[in-house]
């Protein structure tokens, strides 16, 4: 295959691997507690020397994740996720011409090291062709917290293929910059 089909289809393999991951409802409840645990790592490239300044080591995340469900009542669940990164590496700044007039991408240096915490808790219930779930939750990170709340529905009709999805997300969020100021320029 050419460049872009070998890149449409990478793409579209990535894309389907992340819709893979996101939590999906499922018609019943649990019928038993489960305890699952995820490991994750996200790792980007190095940039060749002559296309930046700065340090060339990139960005890293290595992240745990633990879940809990358990059924409650006939038709209701609960759950929970704890997830806990750490994050490392340079962050590009911007791209200026390079003495032989290609772009160079400046970067910050291996200055970003910060962890991140997530912790919700969601109640769902199950009707006989509609799902509800309701999630609240805290994100916190060195110079940055987030509370949120979530309301997610899921209509299944009788005997159907498909179903019908609806949410509804707030986030409260702070940030107070810890990093950032520079003394190079």
């Amino acid at each position: 295959p050419s460049k872009p089909e070998r890149t449409a289809k990478t793409a579209l393999q990535s894309l389907s691997s992340a819709a893979m991951a996101l939590p999906a409802f499922a018609s019943a409840p649990p019928a038993d507690v489960s305890v699952d645990y995820h490991y994750f790592q996200y790792r980007e490239a190095d940039l060749a020397a002559d296309k930046t300044t700065g340090s060339r080591s990139r960005y890293e995340v290595d992240g745990h994740k633990l879940r809990a469900a358990m059924p409650w009542r006939d038709n209701w669940a609960i759950s929970g996720d704890l997830t806990v990164e750490s994050m490392s590496g340079a962050s590009p700044w911007f791209v200026t011409p390079g003495s032989n007039g290609q772009p160079v991408q400046v970067m910050s240096g291996a200055s970003i090291a910060d962890n991140r915490e997530d912790l919700n808790a969601s109640l769902s219930h199950y009707g006989k062709q509609l799902v509800s779930q309701f999630t609240l939750g805290h994100s916190n990170e060195d110079d940055y917290q987030a509370n949120y709340a979530a309301v997610h529905f899921q209509f299944e009709p009788t005997k159907q293929q498909y179903a019908f999805s609806f949410g509804l997300n707030y986030s409260d969020d702070k940030l107070e910059p810890t990093e950032g100021a520079s003394t190079r320029f």
